[in-house]
């Protein structure tokens, strides 16, 4: 009698903290959610017709989708947690510790998380077509993660955002800001506001926000003549890690940063081997002529045949 009460009282909780409110969109007979699902489940990299088949559902729901994203990626565990349990705490000993409601529980949690996953293959379907989730991801900006990415897939527009984020330094998870806006080599050109925001970012204070700055110019790979020489002169006087990231983004920009090639040379010598590894990798992409005829037997090579 106390497990079925508990599972009836534990199903009632569920639903008053987190009843959808409104009739989720669909298309063809399936939730929005489960055309999602179904993207998520199966392999959206190499997309077959049944996944190409989701995405369309997706983007014929179109701006409908939008609101529900936005509530789905509006996801902080521990504030969920809170305001369920101080609901369960309320309960009568038999109730509040039995299994069933235990396993209602976990089951809303890991839905909820399933959720937050599905919006943001959402956002990544849609992309420009979910501008008009901006002002609420804004909003949202002091989540984990999941607004950042969202602004990201939207792409041009959402650029802005993530851009005044960045330059506030009270912003939580800078760092993820910088990596989702190293993603974004599809806007070409149009990223080139990144790029005087991305170079102050390698002098931060916070060195996940440097290291993660330096990977994404290399990624954007804009303006040259302004970051080439910027990260060359950082490739001399750095952190061991960050060395090595400024070399990897130097090779990206492969025959464009000849000018760094005698300080890459200098980092074939390096003390720290994968700086030296960056190096050789990034001389390969820039000059291999140079690379072949300097005859260097660097520390890497020296030590990686050893």
């Amino acid at each position: 009698m106390i497990t079925i009460l508990a599972g009836c009282v534990g199903a009632v909780i569920l639903a008053a903290a987190f009843w959808p409110g409104e009739r989720e969109p669909e298309y063809n007979g399936k939730k929005l959610s489960e055309w999602l699902e179904f993207y998520e489940q199966n392999d959206s990299v190499n997309p077959t017709m049944e996944v190409n088949a989701a995405a369309d559902a997706v983007k014929h729901i179109g701006t409908n989708a939008v609101p529900w994203l936005v509530k789905w990626i509006d996801y902080d565990r521990s504030l969920r947690r809170n305001k369920l349990y101080a609901m369960i705490e309320k309960l009568p000993g038999a109730i509040r510790y039995s299994a069933i409601l235990r396993h209602l529980v976990k089951r809303s949690e890991r839905r909820t998380f399933e959720r937050f996953q599905a919006a943001g293959a959402g956002f990544r379907i849609l992309g420009p077509q979910a501008s008009p989730a901006i002002p609420d991801l804004i909003r949202l900006m002091d989540k984990p993660k999941g607004p950042a990415y969202a602004l990201s897939c939207i792409g041009r527009d959402g650029l802005p955002a993530l851009l005044a984020a960045l330059s506030n330094a009270q912003q939580p998870d800078r760092d993820t800001i910088v990596w989702v806006i190293g993603s974004m080599r599809d806007l070409g050109t149009n990223a080139t506001p990144c790029v005087p925001v991305l170079i102050r970012c390698l002098d931060d204070k916070d060195r996940n926000v440097g290291n993660e700055a330096a990977i994404a110019l290399g990624n954007l790979r804009l303006e040259p003549t302004l970051v080439v020489p910027v990260l060359t002169r950082r490739l001399q006087g750095t952190s061991r890690l960050k060395r090595s990231f400024l070399a990897h983004a130097l090779g990206q920009y492969g025959e464009e940063a000849r000018s760094a090639v005698d300080v890459l040379l200098d980092a074939l010598n390096d003390s720290d081997l994968q700086v030296c590894e960056e190096a050789t990798n990034a001389l390969r992409q820039i000059a291999p002529e140079v690379l072949e005829k300097s005859g260097a037997r660097t520390n890497w090579n020296f030590r990686h045949e050893n």
